[in-house]
């Protein structure tokens, strides 16, 4: 559970009291920010869509509260949850957030005590248990829930099963998705049997594979040679904020301009256009139409906080060229070409 603070006009946080522009409270986590983006878009989209969500929630005997209200957001959104550590009890994190023009701050509650020590400390019943990899018999209900699905979206969060379903999926022809935000070299090991297996992956400038031990920490054009080169049948899309996103589509290699919106909050701004993204491919889109599309919605959810933007989405695309002409110009829509205030694309 994240709690945000936005101040989008403020460069620098210092000593002192600021008063947050937009403040709200919502569940948080990649894989649940794609998992609500996707379902509330089929929603407004009028698309019927059952979207299955594997977590971590667990009984938790501390901060009851906290994982019913976790839970209450989920269901409000009809998401179908399951728990990958149903039996096991833990900490969940309550996460403050603060987010500004000059960057992100946040404080995980999680963190708390964890600092270690060679005998144990006064604080150690506050940590979470130690959950590796999850209860026994749930990897069979992923793979029921795999052999049942349009699309598989996988996330980095447990690579033992997102390897599992992504191998399942690809053996019976269902498409899979990975969005590949690995940026440490050493732990991109872990991912490579799921990456054989996807059908699309989406990429920020920053991820890491394995050999890129050396070299730019962001490097679009490093991380997008090595996977196009790696997996040549998959599409694959780059993305470098402001900058045109890179694609390789049927061995092509293509670039989609980003639309400029001034921000309010860019958190989970990527989850946004991998839920666009896997819609718009379900709707049977060609994948660079798909992503085009999507990059329009994830730049335009930058205007509001939270996902206050997908109850505009509808409204936003009925007035879009690009989402009825797929040959649109991606400059005949932009609202301010020339804005010199802090934007994101």
């Amino acid at each position: 559970m994240d709690r945000v603070r936005l101040h989008p006009n403020l460069d620098t946080l210092e000593d002192g009291k600021f008063k947050a522009e937009h403040s709200y409270s919502a569940v948080g986590g990649g894989g649940a920010n794609v998992a609500i983006a996707l379902k509330e878009l089929a929603s407004v989209m009028n698309i019927p869509l059952h979207v299955t969500f594997f977590t971590k929630i667990g009984r938790e005997r501390q901060d009851y509260s906290l994982r019913h209200e976790v839970l209450g957001q989920l269901e409000a959104t009809g998401i179908d949850t399951r728990d990958l550590v149903g039996n096991q009890d833990f900490r969940m994190d309550d996460n403050t957030v603060v987010s500004f023009s000059g960057g992100r701050f946040v404080s995980l509650a999680g963190e708390f005590g964890k600092a270690k020590m060679a005998t144990k400390g006064p604080l150690d019943h506050m940590l979470p248990q130690k959950v590796e990899p999850y209860d026994p018999g749930v990897e069979e209900q992923v793979l029921e829930a795999v052999r049942r699905a349009d699309l598989v979206i996988v996330t980095h969060h447990y690579p033992e099963m997102s390897e599992a379903a992504a191998v399942e999926a690809n053996n019976l022809g269902i498409p899979v998705l990975m969005d590949y935000p690995i940026t440490k070299y050493d732990a991109a090991w872990k991912y490579q049997k799921t990456l054989e297996a996807c059908n699309y992956i989406l990429a920020p400038a920053e991820a890491r594979l394995p050999d890129m031990i050396n070299g730019a920490y962001k490097n679009g054009e490093g991380i997008f040679s090595r996977l196009t080169a790696r997996y040549p049948d998959a599409f694959i899309a780059v993305s470098d904020g402001t900058e045109p996103v890179m694609t390789w589509n049927q061995g092509r290699r293509g670039q989609i301009p980003v639309m400029k919106f001034p921000v309010v909050d860019q958190l989970g701004t990527g989850d946004a256009r991998t839920a666009a993204f896997a819609l718009f491919t379900l709707k049977a889109n060609d994948p660079e139409i798909a992503l085009k599309r999507a990059s329009r919605i994830a730049s335009f959810s930058v205007q509001e906080p939270g996902r206050a933007w997908i109850g505009h989405a509808k409204d936003f695309m009925s007035g879009q060229h690009i989402f009825t002409d797929p040959a649109a110009n991606d400059q005949l829509d932009d609202p301010a070409p020339d804005i010199s205030e802090n934007h994101y694309g």
